[in-house]
C-alpha cells in the first residue's frame, strides 16, 4: 500500500507542481546562460529534475533534510572519490505509507537515485545483492547466505546475507520475492527500520527513474 490517504486530487496536483517550481528554480532552469557549458549543466540539470518528478508522480515529494546514509553499505560501496559520493538532493514523501526518502546522489561524477524506506516493524540486519556485488559486501559482512525454496527464481538471481537468517526467513517465507527478479540489477539494505535500496548503479535517467518507481512499490509490498 502507498498511500495513507489525506490528499485529494487537487491537492496532488498543486504540491507536483510546486515541486516542479522550486526545482526549477533552484536548478537554474529558468533563463539559463545560453552558452555550450550552460547548456551542458542545463540538460544535466533537467534530466535530474525529471527523474525526480517522475517519482513525485507516485509518490508525492517535498525537499528536506533526510536520513544520515554513511552507516549503509550500499552507500559505502560507491566509488568514494576523494570527497566520498555526496548527496546532491534529499526528498522526502509526503503521507507515505511507509515513508520514502529519495536522494540524487554524486557518485563518481555521475548522479545516481537511492530510495530509504522507513519500515513499521524492525528488521535484521539484511542485505541483497547481485554477484557483482559480493566481494564488496564480504569485506565488511561475515556472509550467511539466505536461501528461499519457495522463491527459486529470487534465490537464482540474487545473494541474500543477514545477520539472522532465521528471523529474517520468518518475515519474508510468505512475501513475493520473485517479483523483484523484475529488476536485476537492483541492491537493497535492510537495517532495523530502514531499508535503502536502488534500482541499479546507472546514473539517472528517465527510464531509471520509472523503473525505481516499481521498484519501490515492490519492496514496500514485500517489507510491509
Amino acid at each position: 500500500m502507498a498511500w495513507a490517504g489525506g490528499i485529494n486530487h487537487k491537492n496532488f496536483s498543486e504540491l507536483h507542481e510546486n515541486l516542479s517550481d522550486i526545482l526549477d528554480s533552484l536548478m537554474g532552469l529558468a533563463g539559463f546562460a545560453d552558452s555550450s557549458v550552460g547548456q551542458k549543466a542545463r540538460e544535466d540539470n533537467q534530466m535530474i529534475k525529471d527523474s525526480i518528478m517522475i517519482v513525485s508522480n507516485e509518490f508525492p515529494l517535498k525537499l528536506a533534510d533526510c536520513t544520515e546514509l554513511t552507516p549503509f553499505l550500499i552507500f559505502k560501496s560507491m566509488n568514494r572519490g576523494i570527497y566520498g559520493p555526496g548527496i546532491t538532493w534529499s526528498l522526502k514523501s509526503i503521507n507515505a505509507d511507509p515513508q520514502m526518502e529519495v536522494y540524487i546522489v554524486n557518485n563518481g561524477g555521475e548522479e545516481c537515485m537511492l530510495g530509504l524506506l522507513s519500515l513499521n516493524k524492525e528488521y535484521p540486519f539484511t542485505c541483497i545483492f547481485r554477484e557483482t556485488l559480493k566481494e564488496k559486501i564480504n569485506d565488511w559482512f561475515v556472509k550467511q547466505d539466505v536461501d528461499f525454496e519457495e522463491f527459486k527464481k529470487f534465490s537464482d538471481q540474487f545473494h541474500m546475507v543477514s545477520g539472522d537468517p532465521s528471523e529474517i526467513r520468518s518475515f519474508l517465507w510468505n512475501k513475493p520475492l520473485d517479483e523483484l527478479t523484475a529488476f536485476p540489477e537492483m541492491e537493497a539494505e535492510i537495517n532495523r527500520r530502514h531499508c535503502l535500496f536502488r534500482n541499479s548503479p546507472k546514473p539517472v535517467s528517465r527510464e531509471e527513474a520509472q523503473s525505481f518507481t516499481l521498484l519501490a512499490k515492490k519492496l514496500m509490498k514485500i517489507l510491509s
